[in-house]
């Protein structure tokens, strides 16, 4: 029996030719996004900001591709009175009055309905959308629903920022060094 020993050329990712170098940007174009690690820390700070504000949560789901939506799950008001204060920023007769009502619903409230509730209506293929209700006619829910819904359209914006940031060439680039990856000339990996 006879034993060959082959020798091969090993490169850097920077050494290699810039075709060459297109090729494995492609094949690891999305290695920094296969999991959800990549959005965790922000879903956290925004369930923290969310929690300031009156609000809590059990998960997020969204879609960033063509779906493009949305939601919370299991969404309750936890504090109403820093909810309301959170959409008038906390200030204005408007939010003294609304807490004042409040206060008197609370007092006549023996059923145990909350007097803010977010609600989530699910749609078919993972989308849903919330919407807050009211148990009083004073309240105007299309403003609150307006509010939250602003809220998620700004956190849907944070999370496209972040995917499109791992997705970048500089990602992929510091992923591959980071992680000491070699390579042949045509670019397959050593």
């Amino acid at each position: 029996m006879k034993q060959v020993k082959k020798t091969f050329k090993v490169y850097n990712f920077d050494e290699l030719k810039e075709e060459v170098k297109d090729k494995i940007l492609d094949k690891f174009r999305y290695v920094n996004v296969e999991n959800e690690m990549w959005y965790e820390f922000l879903v956290e700070e925004f369930k923290d900001k969310l929690n300031k504000m009156g609000v809590d949560f059990q998960n997020v789901y969204f879609s960033l591709d063509r779906d493009n939506y949305i939601y919370l799950d299991k969404p309750q008001v936890i504090d109403e009175e820093k909810f309301i204060l959170s959409i008038y920023n906390d200030k204005g007769k408007q939010a003294q009055k609304i807490l004042k009502e409040l206060e008197e619903k609370n007092e006549d409230d023996e059923d145990g309905f909350d007097f803010l509730r977010i609600e989530t209506n699910y749609y078919g293929g993972g989308s849903a959308k919330n919407y807050v209700s009211c148990n009083t006619e004073k309240i105007n829910e299309d403003e609150y629903t307006e509010f939250l819904n602003d809220i998620l359209n700004d956190f849907k914006k944070e999370l496209s920022n972040c995917y499109e940031e791992s997705t970048e060439d500089k990602a992929i680039i510091d992923f591959i060094e980071m992680n000491e990856y070699e390579f042949l000339e045509n670019g397959e990996q050593f």
